[in-house]
């Protein structure tokens, strides 16, 4: 959900500029702050969380639009540091296999850094709150940063200053947005899956809405649709952490994560 899919040259070169630059500032500092050898202790589990966040993008639930991406499971298991660069490298996953924009792998990562982040303070807040209970602390927590990232996503398409009915941003399932309804959800199934063949190619012309604000159609469908898609990545995030807890606990204990250095 909180990831751009726009080809390049739509986003201005300011906005997209500046998301490479904060992207490259982040990762040196945690080259520069983190400690070498907790880096390589972590490498092992950073990979698996980037391939599995490649492997789970690879679906959508029909008929939202939905991709989850289990930034949550990455922030909880692996921190804001490593889970940063787990984020950074799933990006770069994603662009290679043709899905996505290689000057938008800065402001991606930007929001999905900034997912995995709320992410593990939401669940490190919430634990002792729902009484140590991590499946649930985990789907509160999942819902509650998706629900955030998203509000900062459609920012970041406001401050583009773009139509975002132009390119796959536009793509909204099954939502008309001429009616505001859903129309035949279930045309595709319940998960569709991704066949990735190159670069997408951009719609001919956006569609026209008469008496309203483009942007503000869209932004009421993505809250609209988003809300079932925290539901649902809610309720799987909360399996994935409640299995862990209860067969690696060590896993899911805040004392997990090397810390980087002061």
């Amino acid at each position: 959900m909180t990831h751009i899919m726009v080809p390049d040259g739509v986003f201005p070169v300011w906005l997209w500029g500046l998301g490479w630059v904060v992207t490259i500032a982040v990762v040196g500092l945690v080259v520069l702050r983190t400690d070498r050898e907790a880096m390589v202790r972590m490498v092992p589990l950073i990979g698996v969380m980037a391939a599995l966040m490649t492997v789970v993008m690879s679906f959508a639930l029909v008929p939202i639009a939905y991709e989850p991406h289990l930034t949550v499971v990455a922030g909880i298991l692996l921190g804001p540091v490593y889970g940063f660069i787990a984020g950074l490298i799933f990006m770069v996953l994603r662009w290679l296999v043709g899905d996505g924009a290689v000057t938008l792998i800065g402001i991606n990562t930007l929001l999905m850094g900034a997912e995995i982040t709320l992410g593990y303070l939401l669940f490190r807040g919430l634990l002792r709150l729902l009484a140590e209970r991590a499946a649930l602390t985990a789907g509160v927590s999942a819902f509650v940063a998706l629900a955030l990232t998203t509000v900062l996503f459609l920012g970041v398409v406001a401050a583009a200053n773009i139509n975002p009915f132009q390119g796959e941003m536009g793509e909204l399932g099954a939502y008309n947005v001429e009616t505001g309804t859903i129309q035949d959800p279930f045309a595709e199934g319940v998960v569709a899956l991704h066949v990735f063949e190159g670069e997408h190619e951009e719609h001919e012309e956006a569609p026209t809405i008469v008496g309203e604000s483009p942007f503000l159609v869209f932004a009421r469908a993505v809250l609209l649709l988003g809300l079932i898609g925290w539901v649902l990545e809610g309720i799987l995030v909360s399996l994935i952490i409640g299995f862990l807890a209860r067969v690696r606990r060590d896993l899911v204990l805040p004392a997990r994560v090397p810390a980087a250095q002061e």
